[in-house]
């Protein structure tokens, strides 16, 4: 597995070790400074192979599962000229639109895999299952400990902060607890904005949803699919405020486990929130774990 490091939040690489993968980060900026650096190393299009982890050349496995944060078009080019025989699978975890363009990595080779229906559709990429790490899920006692807040938000701004003040503003009116946490989406631009918080380690955020009734999850303007937030509501027991309206055409859509903004009627938010949780069969959910989701796309060869 390849994926860039997430400064103050290593929820993907544990979670991908827990899972018996390996991990590796594709460039060689192992601290904030040198990635920096080759940021703007980049932005001046200078060559970029000199920044390409050299660790890589000595492993020799047969597939590359690679992230698509911060990854570049001639990485991927560098990975299959260093393996050509190996498989390599490049996995977006954003939309298109706030990453690489597929159309940039011209060798056929490389497999693009994508969450997103539109994206799959538009830029003739493979459809993955949604999926989470089943590794993070809370214990029983945890799951259905006594609650503090009735809704909690963690995430980056993706252009939807605002939307996501208001809202917490609507609750709050309703006499609602909430406990609302917004990261810039770069950690230095952390002075930006008054209500930017630093970016919250996963084990922190998984308390306080033990400790909640509800998670919010807001879509950015244009995605439709499943989201992890919204399965990771139903991996932790905890019901889902969302505003994917497409989510009612998720196979494991409840009434009593997602709230659609927009279609449901806000004022039976307080309803909803009493309503008992209907857990999801344990065998359903194994087949939605992230070992799951990369056995399938290595097992449907394309």
């Amino acid at each position: 597995m390849i994926r860039a490091r997430e400064r103050g939040n290593e929820y993907w690489q544990e979670g991908i070790r827990r899972c018996g993968f390996k991990t590796v980060i594709p460039y060689r900026d192992y601290c904030l400074l040198l990635r920096l650096v080759r940021e703007v190393w980049f932005f001046l299009n200078l060559p970029k192979v000199i920044w390409f982890n050299p660790k890589l050349r000595d492993t020799d496995d047969k597939i590359y599962i690679v992230s698509d944060p911060l990854i570049c078009a001639e990485f991927l080019m560098w990975l299959r000229e260093i393996r050509p025989k190996a498989r390599i699978l490049l996995v977006y975890e954003n939309r298109v639109n706030r990453t690489l363009n597929p159309n940039l990595v011209t060798d056929r080779s490389i497999e693009k895999w994508t969450y997103d229906s539109d994206d799959a559709k538009q830029y003739d990429m493979n459809l993955q299952n949604p999926y989470y790490f089943s590794c993070f899920r809370l214990p029983k006692g945890k799951r259905n400990r006594k609650t503090r807040f009735d809704i909690v938000y963690v995430g980056r701004d993706k252009g939807r902060a605002k939307d996501v003040l208001r809202i917490q503003k609507e609750f709050e009116r309703m006499g609602l607890r909430t406990d609302f946490h917004i990261s810039p989406d770069r950690s230095f631009l952390i002075f930006w904005k008054r209500y930017y918080k630093k970016i919250m380690p996963y084990s922190r955020y998984l308390d306080m949803v033990s400790k909640s009734k509800a998670i919010l999850s807001i879509l950015p303007k244009g995605q439709k699919s499943i989201t992890m937030r919204e399965m990771e509501c139903i991996f932790q027991e905890k019901k889902c405020i969302t505003n994917n309206k497409n989510i009612k055409f998720f196979e494991h859509y409840d009434p009593s486990r997602y709230f659609i903004l927009g279609e449901d009627s806000i004022t039976k938010v307080k309803d909803f929130l009493e309503l008992p949780f209907r857990p999801v069969k344990e065998k359903d959910l194994r087949k939605m774990s992230y070992e799951s989701m990369i056995f399938d796309m290595v097992n449907r060869h394309v």
